[in-house]
């Protein structure tokens, strides 16, 4: 294994510091608080619109800022802006908004103040569900409405979700709007794509927020699980996948346990104290 000094944990959210609950395990909470006390930046790295991820963030007591929608922007708490972003335009957001149309493919829709869906789709009713059991200054926004009129509307487009449960089908929606506009595809889970603007990844938004923060790459832990995670375990001085699926975890420097045993702990203790 590599020995260095690390100086910035990233983190991944949905499979990674969070349980199967949605809920960060205490002894990651003690084990975080720890690295912060020792000067070790603690970077959240997500597929979740700020708004979503900000709650994690409040009780984590971070201060730095967020990487949101698979780095298609990163969002600073303190301040209440988006910066380093990269939207989709308004011809790219029709263009996959008409093929997910044909192929009847359930979409959602991320803009600056909201998650927005055309219809109640199982992914973002979970988080519904879940926003509606927060605090109301932590809740966040997720409205049904026109996609189409969300889009005309909205100064920015984050990025667009595309679910199914044929993954045939999902991949031919996939193929269609590759074939069409310019974009990064990624699969966030096994019946959930991301789609945002092309080059947009999490691996380059890591590099910039290391940057911000005088920290060299060889200087970072990054943990993820997916996919969309594979950009900054390559990127990282220290990549490490938690186990599942093998093709994440060949991209990896380390393999890990799960989010529900006491993995980010063990990384803690390993590698960064």
């Amino acid at each position: 294994m590599k020995q260095q000094s690390y100086r910035l944990l990233a983190l991944d959210m949905d499979g990674t510091l969070l349980n199967s609950q949605h809920l960060i395990l205490e002894s990651s909470l003690k084990a975080l608080q720890k690295a912060k006390e020792n000067g070790i930046k603690i970077v959240l790295a997500t597929g979740r619109h700020h708004l979503a991820a900000r709650p994690y963030h409040v009780q984590l007591q971070l201060d730095t800022p967020m990487i949101c929608c698979n780095g298609t922007y990163s969002f600073d708490m303190a301040e209440q802006k988006v910066f380093n972003a990269n939207p989709l335009s308004l011809e790219q957001a029709t263009a996959m908004l008409d093929i997910g149309d044909e192929l009847g493919i359930s979409m959602a829709l991320y803009v600056p103040d909201a998650m927005t869906m055309g219809e109640m789709i199982p992914y973002i009713g979970k988080m519904k569900s879940w926003a509606d059991s927060l605090p109301e200054h932590l809740r966040p926004v997720v409205r049904i409405n026109n996609l189409r009129e969300e889009a005309e509307n909205a100064n920015q487009i984050f990025k667009i979700i595309y679910t199914h449960s044929d993954p045939d089908t999902l991949r031919e929606g996939v193929r269609r709007v590759n074939d069409v506009v310019a974009v990064s595809s990624e699969y966030s889970w096994i019946d959930r794509v991301d789609i945002c603007n092309s080059g947009n990844t999490k691996g380059n938004s890591l590099q910039k927020i290391a940057d911000l923060c005088g920290i060299d790459m060889s200087e970072v832990v990054a943990v993820g699980d997916n996919e969309n995670d594979i950009s900054m375990l390559r990127a990282a001085g220290l990549g490490v996948a938690m186990k599942g699926l093998s093709y994440v975890e060949s991209e990896a420097d380390l393999v890990i346990g799960t989010n529900d045993e006491n993995s980010i702990e063990r990384i803690v203790e390993e590698f960064l104290l």
